[in-house]
């Protein structure tokens, strides 16, 4: 089975994830998207002899639909309905984008969700010196 998404980044990571032979650390959990990456990778693990692939997205703006490979076809199908998603869906009661109980590890502060720059956010917040702030130790991705 072959599996093709137009985010290069997310194909990367979901590539370097299901190679990787170390544990996930506690810091793994501050890194962008993190909680996404972890449900595709354990969907991942749940498909037959998968490979993923990066399509380049919105191929149809360019070449007629008639004329792109199957998969940019699907991509383009698969646009179309996010988008209509989009337009139609009044979001309202859909959780932040915590889609596995893979997120407990995420820091929340008063109610935001906050993984990139953390420290800066904890100085900011907590008006600290530059001097106090300076012995303590925060991961940021």
């Amino acid at each position: 089975m072959q599996v093709f998404c137009d985010n290069e980044a997310l194909v990367e990571n979901v590539n370097k994830a299901r190679e990787q032979s170390r544990p996930q650390f506690p810091n793994d959990a501050l890194k962008a998207s993190w909680d996404v990456l972890q449900a595709v990778v354990r969907l991942a693990k749940l498909l037959p002899q998968k490979t993923f692939h990066h399509i380049r997205g919105h191929q149809d703006t360019q070449v007629a639909l008639d004329k792109l490979s199957r998969p940019a076809k699907l991509n383009v199908q698969a646009d179309k309905l996010a988008g209509n998603y989009q337009r139609l869906s009044s979001h309202k009661n859909i959780p932040a984008p915590m889609i596995d109980g893979t997120h407990k590890h995420r820091k929340h502060i008063r109610d935001h969700r906050r993984t990139k720059k953390l420290k800066t956010y904890i100085k900011q917040k907590t008006q600290m010196s530059e001097a106090a702030f300076a012995d303590i130790r925060l991961a940021e991705p």
